[in-house]
């Protein structure tokens, strides 16, 4: 169960990288969010 949770978390964490990145390519003003993300 513990396995379970801790690869759900993986990919949530993997598809919020994937989704921050995505939309840092929309323009330089996204690229001061994904450095404050980070």
């Amino acid at each position: 169960l513990i396995v379970y949770i801790v690869i759900m978390y993986f990919y949530y964490f993997t598809y919020k990288i994937l989704f921050i990145m995505h939309f840092s390519f929309l323009g330089p003003s996204h690229n001061y969010n994904l450095s404050a993300h980070l």
